[in-house]
Order: C-alpha cells, then sequence, then structure tokens
C-alpha cells in the first residue's frame, strides 16, 4: 500500500482494512485533508441516523400481522392416499418389475465359445511418426488428448503490429 493512497478510504471506514495496513492508513487519514472531510462526513452521517433510529415509532401489531400474512404460505390440506391406491400401486410396482425381468430373461442371448486364439487381434505395426511444416506466421501448439493415435494441434496467429510488413 502506498502510504499516502486515499483509495482505501472506504475499506477503513467499513472497517474492513488489512490489520497491518491500519496504522498507515491512520496517519495517512490525519495527513490527508480529503480524508479528513470524507471521515468527519461519515461520523456526522453516522450519528445523525443513530439517533433517528431511536426516534423511530414501532409500527403498529396490526400492520406487522398483515405483513407476516402476507409472506406465510397458505396451510396445504394434507392427503394421504387410501389404502386401495397404496395397495394398487404396489401390485403395478410387481407387475412392472416381474414384466422387467421376463423381458431380460427373453432377450438374453447365449455367447457361443470361442477358443482364445481367435480373440486375439493381429499385431499391427506401431503408427508412423508425421511432421507437418506450420507457415512462419502461425504458433503451433499440441495437444495430449489422452489417444497415443490422435494429435490435437492448436493453431495461434503470431501478433504482427499494424505497419509491420514482414
Amino acid at each position: 500500500m502506498k502510504p499516502l493512497d486515499c483509495q482505501w478510504l472506504d475499506d477503513y471506514l467499513a472497517g474492513e482494512l488489512p490489520c497491518d495496513w491500519l496504522p498507515l492508513f491512520e496517519q495517512h487519514v490525519k495527513d490527508c485533508a480529503a480524508c479528513v472531510e470524507e471521515v468527519a462526513q461519515w461520523r456526522a452521517l453516522r450519528t445523525e441516523l443513530s439517533r433517528a433510529s431511536r426516534t423511530l415509532e414501532p409500527p403498529p401489531d396490526a400492520l406487522l400481522q398483515s405483513i407476516q400474512a402476507m409472506y406465510e404460505p397458505a396451510p396445504s390440506p394434507s392427503r394421504k392416499p387410501s389404502r386401495a391406491r397404496r395397495f394398487a400401486a404396489a401390485v403395478a410396482a410387481v407387475c412392472l418389475m416381474a414384466g422387467l425381468f421376463f423381458a431380460a430373461i427373453a432377450a438374453r442371448q447365449e455367447v457361443p465359445d470361442v477358443a482364445v486364439e481367435n480373440q486375439i487381434a493381429e499385431v499391427t505395426p506401431p503408427p508412423s511418426v508425421t511432421h507437418v511444416e506450420l507457415p512462419d506466421d502461425v504458433i503451433g501448439v499440441p495437444i495430449d488428448i489422452g489417444d497415443p493415435d490422435v494429435t490435437v494441434v492448436w493453431v495461434y496467429p503470431v501478433y504482427q503490429p499494424p505497419g509491420d510488413d514482414n
């Protein structure tokens, strides 16, 4: 923090200035006429607001109750499902689970046994390395996407200031 910096006045007045800056800024406030005037106005405003809040009359109880009634949720009637509805829902759930179970059994296909030798894929040679030449007015940045067979390159233009005809 610069010792003579007025930009921290709002933090100082709000009590949010870091503790280690407080002594430096309090010294600045004493030496800076603009900050002295701001602090005096702020303190006068706080005093006036405090005095005004003590002289306010409390609102009537009827007004408070009507305001509270506007914001309280209306009581909702509790509907408890009848015993017959609960039983019907349970029967429907059991029927649905049984139908899904039998559909899964019907859709199940037997996997033929294949010899392990037939499942081994042919070994392919490693991919060849490809070199790409980029023009001088771009920068290419290779990005690892986790696939060893794929390379992604982000291409960025090189900044050329206006009037530079290189």
